[in-house]
């Protein structure tokens, strides 16, 4: 069992993207290492991450010589792990600004929600230019370029909870010249040079896909490494809302988005649950259904139940994919609904043991990103704001 506090950064942590939600390097290396120690072979696994994000595993798993597979759901995280894998540390190809005056943006471009339209001509003139680059990778590289370029734009309306991203009025939208974009861009690719990670030895398979659907075969799978998102409503949409913008995804492109993602803030009709999802789910989910406080029996039941409903179908497709005696490390952290513990370790674990897997370990840490204390509200309920990250470890059986 990898001992490392999965979600401790070190020396390795990636620069080239900022990620609330990503683990760390060295907790995927000691996870692998252990796989093909104790199945005694070696370099011949396939590694799964069904909850891919920024790409850590893939990457890393590249770096060790292993094929894996990422999926995630968010086209803005397939872009940001096929950056990673980019081998081209040479930026001179990088130099985006077109000289020629740029065709004024689309009335309906989504970065016209923060930024006039003279700001979002030179923004889409860079972006012609990364499109016009000659492999997927060299392209997701300047696409993740282009992000951090537009956030650090926009800063000051991103908050400190990532699901918090303001959105001004018209009139008050910033104006960068492109000076000021020239600046920012090269101030980016500094910060991507510097990134060791960016080399890689391998290939990985990176999939824009849904956790509940995997596009793969039966029983393909020899070693899952993964975090699913936490119950504890970050909506990873509105968290990537610019990034997405930057990919011109519609209005009705994100609540689709929004709609699939799991942990989303939206609620869906007509999910009820299921024994399947275990007594200990079922149990929660009833004290939260009786709460006295308002709409605990309306909205943030809902929200609740779609939660568990994808982790459990998750958890099928998981099940599906993997061989006999294949193993699942999975990151899950407990959180709290007003005083009411939602003890997300041992659901999850109910989850995969039905789906016939058993429980080899648990190491617990407290959680060092902990997002619980944002809200000062939820003190009348619950004052103690720590929480505790658990890795689960799994066997699939036969």
């Amino acid at each position: 069992m990898p001992t490392k506090n999965p979600k401790l950064k070190s020396s390795k942590a990636p620069k080239l993207f900022k990620y609330y939600a990503g683990f760390a390097v060295d907790f995927v290396e000691s996870a692998v290492h252990k796989t093909l120690s104790d199945m005694e072979i070696c370099n011949k696994i396939v590694v799964l991450d069904p909850w891919n994000g920024s790409g850590t595993t893939t990457n890393t798993c590249s770096k060790l010589g292993i094929p894996s597979i990422g999926i995630d759901r968010n086209p803005v995280m397939a872009v940001v792990a096929k950056a990673r894998e980019a081998r081209n540390r040479n930026f001179e190809y990088l130099n985006l600004l077109c000289e020629e005056l740029a065709t004024p943006p689309a009335k309906d471009d989504p970065l016209l929600a923060w930024i006039a339209p003279s700001g979002v001509a030179i923004l889409r003139s860079i972006e012609k230019k990364i499109r016009n680059l000659s492999t997927e990778q060299d392209r997701s590289l300047g696409y993740v370029l282009l992000f951090n370029l537009t956030k650090n734009l926009l800063k000051k309306y991103v908050s400190s909870n990532p699901t918090w991203i303001k959105k001004p009025e018209t009139r008050s939208r910033i104006r960068p010249t492109k000076q000021s974009i020239k600046l920012e861009l090269e101030n980016c690719i500094k910060r991507a040079q510097s990134d060791e990670n960016l080399h890689s030895q391998a290939t990985s398979t990176i999939i824009t896909a849904d956790s509940r659907f995997l596009p793969l075969k039966d029983n393909v799978v020899d070693l899952i490494i993964t975090s699913p998102p936490y119950c504890t409503r970050i909506d990873y949409a509105i968290a990537t809302s610019i990034e997405l913008a930057v990919l011109s995804c519609s209005e009705a492109e994100f609540l689709s988005l929004r709609n699939e993602l799991i942990g989303s803030t939206l609620v869906e009709n007509g999910i009820s649950q299921t024994n399947e999802w275990g007594s200990l789910c079922c149990e929660t989910l009833n004290k939260i259904r009786a709460h006295p406080s308002k709409a605990s029996n309306g909205y943030y039941i809902k929200s609740f139940l779609r939660y568990f409903d994808s982790l459990y179908k998750s958890i099928i497709e998981i099940s599906r994919v993997t061989k006999n005696g294949g193993i699942c490390y999975i990151v899950v952290q407990d959180s709290y609904y007003k005083e009411i513990f939602i003890d997300l370790a041992a659901i999850t674990t109910d989850m995969f043991i039905t789906n016939k897997w058993s429980l080899v370990e648990q190491n617990d840490f407290i959680a060092t990103r902990n997002k619980a204390a944002i809200n000062t509200k939820s003190n009348k309920y619950q004052s103690n704001k720590i929480a505790t990250e658990s890795v689960l470890t799994l066997r699939r059986e036969s």
